[in-house]
């Protein structure tokens, strides 16, 4: 047993004639001078390459949180042309199939489709077939689907959509021939409802150039991160050009979840 470490190519092996070229050569040899040849097998069989689905785009209309009719416009190219019948199949991040699932995704193709497919919503799972043509190589394919926005976006390990050709003989037989299965989802953004920072003249002073308290009162429209995400979660407070925080600001005894106001009503 060998094990070889390395890359693919970035392009399948073909002959002039269209055919796949997947041989392996191995020999052995003498250690002299002229090199010698012990043994020798050629056309050995090697494993097969898929081509690739090129994303060019995945853009979401809406990029906000917790709202429902998102249309996503995806483009795409294929390496391989599929003959009929075909199949191409996409897999989007599942926390945007909840709603999508229960009323059922619209699903639009583009021009440059076949101009007869059969389209399957299953999960967070679309197949996109046509029995009569095929699917063209090196031609720009777009749809859209309408998806429902989570009230969070999803980590970027599990923000992941993957695509795939296939081709589908008459036996009932199946054939993957382009595949993309790390393709980066589009991310969506909550808001902060109506943030005030409020300053308390009774302990500070409003003057230039001083040590200042401010406490802001503001509703997440993503929830309550520090405890639905776990210790991980931040929050980033930009400051206006020409304020600074003093030293250590944010810890335990200059910071608290729960601000106490000068007139003791908690914020």
């Amino acid at each position: 047993q060998v094990l070889v470490t390395g890359y693919n190519t970035r392009q399948k092996p073909v002959t002039t004639s269209g055919a796949t070229v997947d041989y392996w050569i191995f020999t052995t040899r003498r250690a002299d001078s002229a090199k010698t040849i012990l043994d020798e097998q050629r056309s050995v069989v090697g494993f097969r390459l898929l081509g690739v689905v090129f994303v060019n785009l995945i853009s979401p209309n809406i990029q906000t949180v917790s709202t429902a009719d998102n249309e996503v416009t995806i483009q795409i190219q294929l390496e391989t042309e599929v003959d009929p019948a075909a199949s191409l199949q996409i897999e989007y991040p599942m926390a945007f199939s909840e709603e999508a699932a229960l009323e059922g995704a619209t699903i639009t193709t583009g021009d440059t489709f076949p101009r007869k497919v059969t389209i399957r919503h299953n999960d967070n799972i679309i197949e996109i077939e046509t029995q009569d043509e095929a699917l063209p190589r090196d031609t720009l394919l777009e749809f859209t689907v309408v998806l429902s926005n989570p009230s969070i976006s999803p980590p970027p390990e599990e923000n992941i959509w993957r695509f795939t050709t296939v081709y589908l003989d008459a036996t009932g037989g199946a054939q993957n021939l382009d595949c993309n299965y790390d393709v980066p989802g589009f991310r969506i953004f909550g808001s902060f409802r109506d943030p005030t920072p409020l300053m308390e003249p009774g302990i500070v002073s409003p003057g230039p150039n001083v040590e200042n308290q401010v406490g802001v009162w503001f509703t997440l429209e993503s929830g309550d991160l520090p405890y639905s995400l776990g210790v991980t979660s931040v929050m980033r407070v930009y400051l206006p050009q020409g304020f600074l925080p003093i030293a250590g600001c944010g810890g335990e005894d200059l910071y608290a979840g729960r601000y106490i106001s000068r007139d003791n009503v908690a914020g």
